[in-house]
């Protein structure tokens, strides 16, 4: 997970946060979350790897069709 995020490539303005940067805060943040079993942080960090993936492929729709999963998912978890 950690290598697909730091494949990509750094916001071209430094004073704003690129999408690496907010996966990076995000992979942290659900990485020392304590109410989150292992088992739900592996899940949730799959969904991050599954939207770096499609960062770096904007083109293939697979990618693109995990990205819109995991956004949903998070959606639908924000929510309950």
């Amino acid at each position: 997970m950690t290598n697909t995020v730091n494949e990509l490539p750094a916001s071209p303005e430094p004073e704003k946060l690129g999408i690496k940067e907010l996966l990076i805060q995000l992979q942290t943040a659900i990485e020392a979350e304590e109410n989150l079993t292992p088992k739900n942080k592996e899940k949730v960090l799959k969904q991050v790897k599954a939207l770096a993936e499609a960062s770096q492929n904007p083109n293939d729709e697979e990618k693109q069709d995990l990205a819109d999963t995991a956004i949903t998912t998070s959606e639908l978890a924000s929510h309950t």
